[in-house]
């Protein structure tokens, strides 16, 4: 149940790209939360009638039985232009094959932006600690990020019982991520002196 859900959060991952321009949009209040919910509605309708297109085609015996549904819908459906679709398909899972299993991968995708939205959520509650000077466009209820918080925190920790080794790897990939940003960031900003940086402002410059 944790990594299905996983997945579906790498699924439907595409409205939090509506907050990288958040500083760009009038009247944000209003338009981006309404940007956040008609994103979700309309990729939730499309899944739904898709669904609704193989039931149409296929009966319920023939959904069960069938190893891919997308294939013997489009056998039903596009018989004439089929053979076009089955050649993609292969060709298409040649190049899966190419990159090792596409299921793992999705799964350890999930598992990293469930991490990353664990951290964000983490941070809004720091952020109204009042103990940095950053100031938030849109302020929430704080229940909101608590529940959060502790609801993707819940599917981390259930996910290695279902993926243990995805869980493990998406977790090392991040931490990895830790040092790199403490020697290459931290440390530059601490320290001016370092020739590298200098050598970077006069370029910029």
């Amino acid at each position: 149940m944790a990594v299905s859900v996983q997945v579906g959060i790498f699924i439907y991952i595409g409205w939090n790209d509506i907050f990288n321009v958040i500083e760009e949009v009038e009247k944000p209040k209003r338009n981006v939360p309404l940007g956040m919910f008609l994103s979700l509605l309309i990729v939730a309708c499309l899944y739904l009638l898709t669904n609704v297109a193989y039931f149409t085609a296929l009966s319920p015996e023939e959904l069960l039985n069938v190893h891919m549904v997308v294939t013997s819908c489009a056998d039903k459906t596009l018989e004439p232009e089929c053979q076009y679709f089955d050649v993609s398909q292969s060709l298409l899972g040649a190049l899966y094959i190419s990159i090792g299993d596409l299921g793992q991968l999705i799964e350890s995708l999930g598992i990293v932006c469930t991490l990353v939205f664990m951290t964000l959520s983490a941070s809004v509650l720091y952020i109204r600690t009042g103990k940095t000077k950053f100031k938030s466009t849109i302020q929430m209820p704080i229940v909101i990020p608590i529940i959060s918080t502790g609801l993707i925190l819940g599917l981390y920790i259930l996910g290695p019982y279902q993926n243990q080794t995805g869980n493990i790897a998406a977790t090392g990939m991040l931490l990895l991520a830790v040092p790199v940003h403490y020697v290459f960031v931290y440390r530059l900003k601490k320290s001016r002196k370092s020739p590298w940086l200098v050598h970077w402002q006069l370029r910029e410059w």
